[in-house]
């Protein structure tokens, strides 16, 4: 381990001589940072696929009183739709003609004027949905606002309970958050599936679902890298994110398999329950519990890890840890993200990094989701774009550094509009389009990564998981402007989508200079953070070969 129990002297000599890369880490982080992220990456998304709203049309009845073919009777009693100046064979969602064919003899397939709202109710496609909640509620047409509503109050829900949660990990700690994080998640998408039929109780399900959705994965990323060397910390990071990429690869053919959105909905929360049973596994921060003075219980965890690690605790290190109180700091919750200027602009910096990289993946996730084809094949290719960058962003970080892959990934993203700009209106080749679109997934989803790891590394201990909050709390809120942007695109310009990707992107690259490097490099403490990266150039750039 490098060192002896005669030169410990401190938390982190202790640290050391327990392990920092032991059987504990290793299992704690292949349970929690990455099965668990599986689990929960499920639990969080499915209700994005339960509430897909299948193509539908008025139900019109009659056809059995004659000789017409389902798709004869649906285009004698349907309108069709022109989008974009473009016929399509798309018909009207919320229309039928006003006359009864049944009474015709022939199949003189005409189209009338009088055109009135439907009248019978709705028919759904089935061809990839059995059943979605919209379908099995009818929230089409005039009821449609329930779910653009409920996912409204799912985002309210995630930006309250990040703030509110995110401030709670650092003043009553990691364990406590993370256990109530999964809990709520669980608990709100099993109450989906009994209130969908009132919708108050409904909202208050998804309210309950969002509140945590964020915190669900902080809190064990924050508690993995807390007990991990400095160097793990990229790969940690990675094998988060690619535990939510595989979860978002994992969920789409699942719904395809059974089709129906209760069974579903159940099936893909209960697994995140499995994960209490490692029960010892869930430790405080130990790191945390000397930030806030608490040396009985942080040698108390300590003991859990040297005794999975097969380390040994001197005599002494109750003596030790009690001798290093200068780690207790008072803080002031996300003011003190503002306590000197120095850290009021790398948080303002960073911040606007996390708010540029959300809202830039979120626009390309709803812009993508709207090519035809099989939906959930379509999911599973979003997220399979992901996994690439994911590996590429560690590899990235370790070797260049933190900022640099940060401005890097931020320059590929205005790159990857620029000609995407140019053919997404023209007769281009669609696997040209295709492409360019891939490559700035994949950018884009470099930048999430990268951020989100500059995010942890950032902040001192006792302001780690706030720090966090108020990036992923501001990212969030402002992502609400995302689908406004893919509508612009499809009712006004298909360039106007990625004229903003790559302003933003402009924005991200900037504010990504103006951050100091954190690779092998974090603030312990407050004060530390205060001066973090003063007497460092601010375009300096730290590259190794390690």
């Amino acid at each position: 381990m490098g060192q002896t129990e005669n030169s410990i002297q401190s938390f982190d000599d202790l640290m050391e001589l327990v392990g920092k890369n032991g059987t504990f880490q290793k299992r704690f982080n292949l349970i929690f940072n990455f099965a668990l992220v599986v689990c929960i990456s499920m639990a969080n998304i499915n209700i994005v696929i339960a509430m897909s709203v299948p193509d539908h049309w008025c139900k019109v009845p009659g056809q059995n009183l004659t000789n017409y073919t389902k798709e004869e009777w649906r285009r004698v009693n349907i309108p069709i739709s022109e989008i974009n100046g473009r016929t399509k064979t798309i018909y009207h969602k919320c229309s039928m003609y006003g006359y009864n064919v049944s009474n015709q003899d022939s199949k003189d397939l005409k189209y009338f004027s009088n055109i009135t709202d439907c009248r019978y109710g709705w028919e759904y496609d089935k061809t990839w949905f059995q059943e979605t909640i919209p379908s099995s509620e009818n929230w089409v047409c005039s009821e449609s606002l329930k779910v653009s509503n409920t996912f409204a109050v799912m985002r309210i829900a995630d930006v309250l309970g990040t703030f509110i949660c995110g401030q709670l990990g650092d003043v009553i700690g990691r364990k406590p958050i993370f256990v109530v994080s999964v809990l709520l998640v669980v608990i709100g998408n099993l109450v989906f599936t009994v209130t969908s039929t009132y919708y108050p109780l409904f909202l208050v399900a998804a309210f309950t679902a969002g509140f945590t959705s964020y915190t669900a994965y902080q809190a064990p990323l924050v508690i993995g890298m807390e007990i991990s060397r400095e160097k793990d910390k990229a790969y940690i990071a990675m094998l988060q994110n690619v535990g939510r990429t595989v979860g978002l690869c994992i969920l789409p053919p699942f719904m395809w398999l059974i089709g129906h959105w209760k069974p579903f909905m159940v099936m893909s929360s209960l697994p995140c329950l499995l994960f209490f049973i490692p029960y010892r596994y869930i430790i405080e921060s130990p790191r945390w519990l000397m930030s806030k003075g608490k040396s009985t219980k942080s040698l108390k965890a300590i003991k859990t890890i040297a005794k999975i690690n097969g380390s040994t605790i001197p005599e002494d290190a109750a003596y030790i840890l009690r001798s290093t109180p200068a780690t207790k700091e008072t803080t002031y919750g996300a003011m003190s993200l503002f306590s000197s200027w120095r850290m009021a602009k790398n948080t303002t910096c960073l911040v606007i990094c996390w708010v540029v990289s959300f809202t830039t993946y979120l626009i390309m996730t709803l812009n993508i989701s709207n090519v035809e084809g099989n939906p959930f094949l379509n999911f599973v290719y979003q997220g399979a774009i992901e996994l690439p960058a994911i590996v590429l962003g560690r590899h990235f970080s370790d070797r260049i550094g933190r900022k640099l892959t940060n401005v890097g990934s931020f320059i590929a993203t205005v790159l990857g509009c620029i000609p995407i700009l140019f053919i997404v209106k023209g007769s281009s080749s669609e696997w040209i389009l295709i492409t360019c679109v891939v490559f700035l997934k994949f950018a884009i989803m470099l930048s999430y990564y990268v951020v989100g790891l500059q995010s942890v590394e950032m902040y001192p201990t006792c302001l780690r998981q706030t720090g966090i909050a108020v990036g992923g709390l501001s990212a969030s809120a402002l992502a609400t402007l995302a689908p406004y942007v893919v509508h612009l695109g499809t009712s006004v310009d298909e360039r106007y989508p990625y004229i903003i990707i790559a302003g933003l992107g402009a924005l991200g690259s900037v504010c990504g200079l103006l951050l100091p490097e954190t690779r092998h490099n974090s603030p312990d403490t407050l004060e530390e953070a205060k001066s973090f990266g003063k007497y460092k150039k601010s375009f300096e750039i730290s590259v190794t070969s390690k």
